[in-house]
C-alpha cells in the first residue's frame, strides 16, 4: 500500500471496497464476454445450417433480414464454416 501511505484508516477501507467492487465487476464482465462468445457460436452454426438446408431461400440478404444482422455478416458468417 506504498501509494496509500499517510491516508486514514477508513480512507483505506473506502479504497479497498472500490478495488473489491472493480475486481468484482471485471468478474462479471469475463462471465459475459464467454456468455457472449457461446450465444455467437450458437449464432453462426443456425445461420450455417440455414444456409445449408436451402441456399436458394436462404440468401444472404434473407438471413440478414430475418436475424437482424447486415448482409456481409451474414455472408462471412456461412463462408467461415467452410
Amino acid at each position: 500500500m506504498g501509494m496509500l501511505r499517510g491516508v486514514t484508516a477508513a480512507r483505506r477501507c473506502d479504497v479497498r471496497s472500490v478495488v473489491a467492487q472493480a475486481r468484482e465487476q471485471h468478474r462479471l464482465y469475463l462471465a459475459a464476454e464467454q456468455r457472449a462468445d457461446q450465444h455467437r457460436e450458437q449464432r453462426n452454426r443456425l445461420i450455417r445450417a440455414l444456409r445449408l438446408e436451402d441456399p436458394a431461400r436462404w440468401t444472404y440478404g434473407a438471413i440478414a433480414a430475418e436475424v437482424g444482422i447486415g448482409v456481409e455478416l451474414a455472408r462471412a458468417i456461412c463462408n467461415s464454416g467452410r
